[in-house]
């Protein structure tokens, strides 16, 4: 019925006639689907990072939230569903990805979907660097903020659906957050961080005749990941802060490497270089604020 989604026939029942006929049922046309699509996009190009889909179908959507969580890509995708709305509901899309605690689909929920937020979301926080961005508090192009009322903002946010309302005089999208309830700016932020640790390591290993198995070709890699978790700091995706100065430690990340006579010959042997590890804080961001204060005559 749904392409992609494979159907499952059953309950045969045949009566009549001296003997009962054998059912054979056979595939005709192979199952072909968004997960499908998306494995022949990435064949051919994989230089994309968000995913914007035109269909809202439910099972089209569930389908395309699970083949975005098994790559390092977001999926962001607009409804309006009522049901979305009503804390009460667990068969809609926001109670059923927030179920499967996806962490790379974010739900919008919108009264006009073929407006597309979550285009405009999308296109919104994009073009910041990773980390130097928070996906709550944007006012989005061409869109119309939601009368919802406070049951149904409950409803949404209770099944981690982000929604689009005004707030002070101001549209503001509310909360920033995949299914899974982490936040987009996170995700994004360390898929960022990973991909430029991997690209700036294998570049020097591409571009020099080669880095040798010493203690001094070690701390070079070293070095390589340090530049990039420096870089990362500067856009604000990790915190430059003292990793913990409460026990005088006052750098803002740890990284651990071994002493090549420690590696396992098998390793060496192998060129292979195991147990590098770093440690460091998110930069995060501020969504709430208490303020107290004393005034006095």
């Amino acid at each position: 019925a749904n392409a992609g989604i494979p159907v499952l026939l059953t309950g045969f029942v045949v009566t009549g006639g001296a003997s009962q006929p054998t059912i054979t049922i056979a595939t005709t046309v192979a199952n072909h689907g968004i997960a499908e699509d998306l494995a022949e996009i990435q064949e051919e190009d994989d230089a994309w990072y968000g995913l914007i889909w035109i269909e809202r179908t439910q099972g089209y959507v569930e389908q395309a939230a699970a083949a975005i969580e098994a790559r390092r890509k977001i999926f962001i995708t607009c409804t309006d569903a009522a049901g979305v709305l009503v804390a009460a509901t667990t068969t809609d899309i926001g109670s059923v990805l927030s179920a499967a605690n996806y962490a790379r689909t974010a739900v919008i929920w919108n009264d006009e979907p073929n407006d597309f937020a979550d285009a405009a979301w999308m296109g919104k926080l994009f073009p910041y660097d990773p980390g130097s961005e928070n996906w709550k508090f944007k006012t989005l192009n061409s869109i119309t903020a939601d009368g919802l009322t406070s049951t149904q903002r409950a409803g949404a946010q209770g099944k981690n659906v982000n929604i689009y309302v005004t707030v002070g005089g101001v549209d503001i999208t509310q909360e920033g957050v995949m299914a899974s309830s982490e936040f987009i700016d996170v995700i994004r932020g360390v898929d960022w961080l990973q991909a430029r640790m991997e690209e700036t390591i294998f570049a020097r290993l591409a571009r020099v005749p080669k880095i040798p198995y010493t203690d001094a070709g070690v701390q070079n890699i070293v070095n390589l990941m340090r530049g990039v978790l420096n870089n990362a700091i500067a856009v604000g995706l990790l915190s430059g802060d003292a990793l913990d100065p409460d026990n005088d430690i006052q750098t803002p990340y740890i990284i651990s490497y071994p002493r090549v006579v420690d590696v396992p010959e098998n390793d060496r042997a192998m060129r292979f270089l195991p147990d590098l590890r770093f440690t460091v804080r998110l930069g995060g961001a501020i969504d709430h604020i208490t303020i107290q204060g004393v005034v006095t005559v």
